[in-house]
């Protein structure tokens, strides 16, 4: 039991160290609750307006776009429209603003939308139980019905909804789920069991979930899940988004008007000056690379639970790692720790 519980205090330091926290942006007072990325764009909806930041900018500078009311709960672009929702507070339904002229209308009266996600021109929304697609062909847009079997939310979680190739994953009550958009009857399968209120999904079974005050980082292959970091000042993480290696989270409360950035582990870079060692590439199916100064004769395959899996011999600068199932692992080389997913 020591010995094990050595193994779990070092896998729970490496998660955390290994991110970088900072502000992305900060409104300056105004809720910011839901997030949506296009291009290279990153769009918050909130207390009464738009925000929009290029992820490359490394300053503090954002456009707001003011469209009055309050209680944005969910924010999605298509080309130069962006959709964003409420289910209370004024006129409940889902709003369009065009990004050219400004304009700013209701194109469907609700009070069931939370989440969007979109599929090309599709728009998807949800409720606390249902899931539906916007019907734009009828005047005004109508709810078309595609799932009413989801297991209950809070009302922060009806978030969580994305839309990942043909499949919607939706976060339920207890887990992440997905429903085939190909599908005629809509198939709706359980992924994995989670709690939280928003996901993003990194890789084929991995996800990152906000979860109390910091963020989960949940394998579907294993289905086991680990904190990755706390997000000072977030009471309550909120919306999650994902784009080139950085994850971008709201808060309910606490810093409810800032963007938080968690820059993940970049294990493309060797750290020459601490002597720590890189895998790559990262997500792998069958073969891993490392690239190390320590040159070590062996390497140590652990689980995210501190079990042993195995130990390689490192005859060269590759390992075979097609038998592992998928999930996240821990790599031992010499005195140091990297993490890598197995797809």
């Amino acid at each position: 039991m020591k010995k094990l519980y050595i193994s779990i205090i070092i896998l729970l330091t490496l998660n955390s160290r290994s991110q970088t926290v900072s502000t992305f942006l900060e409104s300056n007072e105004n809720v910011l609750n839901a997030l949506n990325i296009e291009d290279n764009d990153l769009y918050a909806a909130g207390s009464g307006l738009i925000v929009k930041k290029n992820i490359s900018s490394a300053g503090s500078s954002f456009t707001s776009s003011y469209i009055g009311g309050s209680g944005y709960s969910g924010i999605c672009t298509i080309g130069d429209d962006t959709y964003i929702s409420k289910n209370s507070n004024g006129d409940p339904g889902i709003y369009k603003w065009n990004q050219s002229n400004s304009q700013f209308q209701l194109v469907l009266s609700s009070s069931t939308v939370g989440g969007l996600a979109h599929r090309g021109e599709e728009l998807y929304t949800r409720d606390v139980d249902q899931i539906f697609k916007v019907d734009f062909s009828t005047t005004p847009a109508t709810l078309v019905e595609i799932a009413n079997n989801l297991t209950g939310t809070t009302f922060f979680s009806r978030l969580g909804l994305k839309i990942y190739g043909d499949y919607l994953y939706v976060k339920e009550l207890s887990g992440i789920s997905r429903i085939d958009l190909n599908s005629p009857d809509y198939q709706k399968e359980f992924v994995v069991p989670c709690t939280g209120n928003s996901f993003v999904k990194a890789a084929d079974s991995v996800f990152y979930v906000t979860q109390g005050n910091g963020v989960n980082i949940v394998d579907s292959g294993s289905g086991t899940s680990s904190l990755l970091v706390n997000l000072p000042g977030f009471i309550g993480t909120n919306d999650i988004v994902l784009k080139d290696n950085s994850l971008f989270v709201t808060a309910i409360e606490g810093n409810y008007d800032q963007v938080a950035r968690i820059d993940l582990e970049d294990l493309s870079v060797m750290d020459t000056e601490t002597g720590k060692f890189v895998v790559y590439p990262n997500p792998s199916r069958d073969v891993l690379r490392i690239k190390s100064r320590q040159n070590p004769e062996s390497v140590s395959i652990i689980t995210q639970n501190g079990q042993l899996v195995k130990t390689l011999p490192l005859q060269s600068d590759q390992i075979d790692i097609s038998g592992l199932s998928k999930g996240i692992y821990f790599i031992k080389c010499g005195d140091s720790y990297s993490r890598f997913v197995k797809e």
